[in-house]
This record gives structure tokens, sequence and C-alpha cells, in this order.
């Protein structure tokens, strides 16, 4: 008796553990599933050359349904003095917003509101010196605050 109540007990001990493991499993699988699905983006990766003021410009297109285009940037030259900037604006003429990143950090992301259509990304350097390079997140926001994928992002100038 005391046998079959000691395997019945290991055997519910097994199942709960098999039980907690799947569980774990599928938990992991559906948070790395919904990451990949929550924020469609377009990451870009660049460098401005060693002139000051050296500006890169993207014309950026976002899909019917976009509310927003935001922007972010990050310094990828390490700790030299240099600091990045990004503005975003409209087509339709509204200021541009901007943002600079902190020595090798990264920038508050920044937005433009003007519905679908075009959208224009500028990265801005402070100083001379050396090639300083960057990289960005870029995407659209829909009403919901969801993330759309930008149809297109062609580069205009790059200095």
């Amino acid at each position: 008796m005391k046998t079959k109540k000691l395997l019945f007990v290991g055997l519910v001990a097994v199942l709960f553990a098999v039980w907690g493991i799947t569980s774990a499993v599928l938990a992991a699988e559906q948070e790395a599933a919904n990451r990949a699905e929550a924020k469609p983006e377009t990451q870009l990766f660049a460098s401005l050359g060693p002139t000051g003021g050296a500006t890169d410009v993207f014309h950026v297109i976002c899909p019917a349904g976009t509310v927003r285009l935001q922007a972010d940037v990050q310094d990828t030259g390490g700790f030299d003095g240099t600091r990045i900037s990004v503005f975003v604006s409209d087509a339709g003429g509204n200021p541009a917003i901007g943002a600079t990143a902190p020595d090798a950090g990264t920038s508050a992301t920044v937005a433009a509101v003007g519905g679908a259509g075009s959208y224009t990304v500028s990265f801005f350097k402070s100083s001379l010196g050396t090639t300083e390079s960057y990289n960005s997140i870029i995407y659209c926001r829909n009403s919901a605050g969801a993330f759309i994928n930008p149809f297109a992002i062609v580069s205009v100038q790059a200095q």
C-alpha cells in the first residue's frame, strides 16, 4: 500500500513538473511572438561625416492607417563629445520635432503627427571631427498606438 501511495505521489509530482515546464515554455514562446508582432520597425545604421553640421536626411512613407511617425537616435560613436540629434516632420509643413542623444547614448523618441504619407527624418552632428556612427529606430503608429512598418525609407542626403 505504501508503495502504491508513494508511486502515486511521485507520478503526481512528475505531472505537475511537466505541466509547469510546459506552461513556462508556452508562456515564453507567446511572449516572444508578441514582441515580434508588437513592434514592426525599421532600424537604420549610418554615419555622419567629419564636417561640422553634417546632416543625413531620409524620406519616410507611412501606409494608410498611420497617425504619426516616431524615431530616435543612438550615438554609437563612443564617448567623444559629439552629439547627434534626430528631427522628424510631416509633409504638411508642421515644425520639426527633435531630440539629442547624450554622448554614447540614446535620445528620447520624437514624433510627428501627419497621418499616412510622407515624413522627413533628419540626423545632425554637432561638431567637427571624425566620422560619427549612429543608429535609429523608425516606425509609424496608428490611432490605437499599434506599430506599422513604413512602406519606404529613402536616403535623400548623406553627409
